[in-house]
């Protein structure tokens, strides 16, 4: 049905005219939501639900990157490091001196070593040309222990193959202590301690005082002026002492005392040229 919009009058679908008023009918579009008189409004459809879109955090690009980087930089470092510790073990301060100075290669500078650790001698601490020849050339070579003392002579000379860098001879203090390929002796058949100095001069000293005639004048010369050496399995001990004679005039007098390497009992004591043990 239709309604006619000058007077409301029913009318069927198909009028032309208004069979009241006789107003003729037009095609009107109604507008969206209008509400025709007489027509139940429909409910408006409902589009579907939107729901807000959050921003979304972009994700930094690279830092997983950077972290592998950090990490591969930081494990060469310790590989590095590592490879250098390892080579300072097994070479060390020693292997570079002799291999430098008598220009050995290290399998070669790695053998010396080994002689040498064998004959009691210790950690380089200076290596020396001494004398060369067309066949063979001789080094002076110190370590630490033997040259750490002043006023001894321990002198460590090593002959070297020129041709095979093979140790030839070791001479230590004038003693041959290796050839012909074996040790001979140790460095400490010839060689007093710090430890053994010590106890032999503080010995030497009480029993040249039981040799002197007025013991509390005595003066010793000082650390530099005493000498030490080996010989024939007797330690010896040398430095001189002044001190007022029988007249009370005071004297300068050199003494050599001699101690059993074994047992540190005196055999000899020899005080301005006389002997004091029998």
């Amino acid at each position: 049905m239709k309604y006619c919009t000058k007077c409301g009058t029913q009318n069927e679908d198909d009028s032309v005219f208004c069979l009241r008023c006789g107003n003729r009918f037009q095609e009107v579009q109604q507008p969206q939501n209008q509400q025709v008189p007489g027509i139940p409004q429909q409910p408006q459809s409902q589009l579907p639900y939107t729901v807000p879109q959050q921003p979304i955090k972009s994700k930094k690009k690279g830092k997983g990157c950077l972290i592998v980087f950090i990490v591969l930089i930081a494990f060469l470092v310790l590989t590095i490091v590592l490879a250098v510790a390892f080579k300072d073990a097994i070479t060390g301060p020693s292997h570079s001196k002799v291999g430098i100075v008598m220009e050995l290669n290290d399998d070669q500078a790695t053998d010396v070593l080994s002689i040498f650790e064998q004959c009691g001698i210790g950690e380089i601490s200076s290596v020396e040309l001494f004398q060369a020849s067309e066949d063979r050339t001789s080094y002076y070579v110190d370590d630490v222990e033997t040259a750490a003392y002043s006023g001894a002579d321990y002198t460590i000379v090593v002959w070297v193959d020129n041709a095979t860098k093979t140790i030839l001879e070791i001479y230590f203090n004038g003693v041959t202590i290796y050839a012909d390929g074996e040790v001979k002796a140790q460095v400490s058949d010839y060689y007093i301690s710090k430890e053994s100095r010590d106890t032999y001069r503080v010995n030497a000293q009480v029993y040249v005082n039981q040799c002197l005639s007025y013991p509390d004048t005595a003066e010793y010369s000082n650390i530099s002026g005493w000498n030490f050496g080996v010989r024939d399995g007797l330690d010896i001990v040398q430095s001189t002492v002044t001190s007022q004679n029988a007249f009370g005039v005071p004297s300068t007098m050199t003494f050599q005392v001699k101690f059993d390497r074994s047992t540190g009992a005196v055999v000899s004591l020899i005080l301005d040229g006389k002997e004091y043990i029998e």
